[in-house]
């Protein structure tokens, strides 16, 4: 018996570590893809086949679609950035690009989401990130304007410039 205990709790450790311990990873491919259909479709595209690769201690999620360079923003900088804006449900609500108005605000001193402050911290020129804010660090309980109360906002975000 005790036997077959050690070599059942072998296979099972074999499994776990040969298939990465049920971690999912984003290819160069489906972040290509994903990042292809953000202007393709008006709604969000699927995250059946993109995983958010980090979360911050703060609950925001996102995963890197393509790297820039330079410096990282950091508090007290002026960054300039184009975005798009989901809901949960996929409904996209707002998008810079479409008006051709990229926004400007400073790290720690404007008053955008809490989000923008925590989430866009360390990006570099040329970044693309797809990320998901927690309502508590977007508009809350109160919601504003087509954002509902308690809703969980999805964003791409492209740092174009960084002063």
């Amino acid at each position: 018996m005790r036997k077959s205990l050690v070599l059942l709790t072998g296979i099972i450790l074999l499994l776990a570590i040969g298939c990465g311990g049920g971690k999912k990873v984003n290819t160069e491919e489906n972040k290509e893809m994903f990042l292809k259909r953000i202007f393709e479709i008006q709604r969000m595209p699927s995250l059946d086949s993109l995983y958010f690769e980090h979360t911050m201690l703060n609950g925001i999620q996102y995963v890197d679609l393509d790297e820039g360079d330079g410096p990282a923003a950091r508090e007290g900088d002026a960054v300039v950035v184009n975005y798009v804006l989901w809901l949960s449900n996929s409904r996209r609500i707002d998008n810079s690009y479409e008006r051709n108005e990229p926004f400007e605000f400073t790290i720690g001193k404007s008053s955008v989401i809490q989000g923008w402050h925590e989430g866009i911290t360390g990006m570099r020129v040329g970044d693309k990130r797809f990320m998901m804010i927690p309502a508590e660090l977007g508009y809350g309980s109160g919601g504003r304007g087509k954002v509902p109360p308690n809703a969980s906002l999805y964003f791409f975000i492209e740092v174009k410039q960084i002063k």
